[in-house]
């Protein structure tokens, strides 16, 4: 189910395409009216490695998610034969924004993973 703001580009684009019979904003307008980031080349790498890991975090007792495993990073760069280290540190450390940037945007939006509404403050 195509969601503004919380599905990735291809589903956009086929809603729009085969749904609305017109093209994605995107195309139209040349920029995402959604606020997707554009990816550079040289980060792809990277991003491609976070979403092979994202799902592994650690989870606070509440179900508030710190942040990504390092460990997960570490095997991702070991099967992937990455064995330059400042290769393994570079990817790491934009690895580790990606995650912040989603743990961010997580917090404003949902709080927790196990709902969609955030926890109410204590007064």
């Amino acid at each position: 189910m195509f969601r503004e703001n919380g599905t990735d580009c291809d589903s956009c684009s086929n809603h729009y395409t085969n749904i609305k019979h017109t093209e994605p904003p995107c195309v139209t307008d040349g920029v995402c009216k959604f606020g997707k980031p554009e990816l550079w080349l040289s980060n792809r790498f990277a991003w491609e490695l976070f979403q092979k890991c994202a799902n592994q975090v650690i989870v606070a007792g509440m179900g508030d998610v710190l942040g990504i495993k390092f460990e997960a990073i570490e095997f991702l760069l070991n099967l992937y034969g990455v064995e330059d280290l400042e290769s393994r540190r570079e990817l790491f450390e934009k690895i580790q924004i990606i995650d912040t940037i989603r743990s961010r945007y997580s917090k404003k939006s949902s709080g927790t993973i196990g709902n969609n509404k955030p926890r109410a403050s204590k007064k």
